[in-house]
């Protein structure tokens, strides 16, 4: 398990950068025509299902339709968690410790990823019956 870390991990950033870049797209276009908090939201919505894909079958290559339902689900509430530790540590760092924005969001990235890549490995794309 362990031994496949490293690449794993490099894959996991490969799959962050392209799902984040989805978002971002996502992000851009909505924020033309809405508010920058609902297309702020909108963008985290598109980047589950991309995120999802890559992250299955790239990262943790994982191929089949076994159980993709109970990751999908598991992979959407991860992101909810990794969402809500993202917004508590940007109010931390900027609202209350008063940190500049570039730092702060460096910072809630390397938490918000480690936490999500954690929880992707143990829980959500776990093999079955391990």
């Amino acid at each position: 398990m362990l031994k496949d870390l490293a690449p794993r991990v490099i894959r996991f950033v490969v799959s962050g950068a392209i799902a984040t870049l989805a978002s971002y797209v996502v992000f851009m276009a909505a924020s033309t025509v809405t508010h920058y908090a609902v297309a702020s939201f909108l963008s985290w919505l598109a980047g589950i299902p991309v995120g999802f894909a890559l992250n299955r079958r790239f990262t943790f290559q994982i191929t089949g339709r076994d159980r993709v339902l109970i990751q999908l689900v598991r992979f959407a509430l991860g992101s909810v968690g990794t969402l809500a530790v993202n917004e508590v540590c940007l109010f931390v760092l900027i609202g209350r410790l008063h940190v500049d924005r570039t730092p702060a969001f460096i910072v809630t990235l390397a938490i918000t990823a480690t936490l999500n890549f954690l929880f992707s490995w143990l829980y959500t794309f776990r093999p079955k019956g391990s």
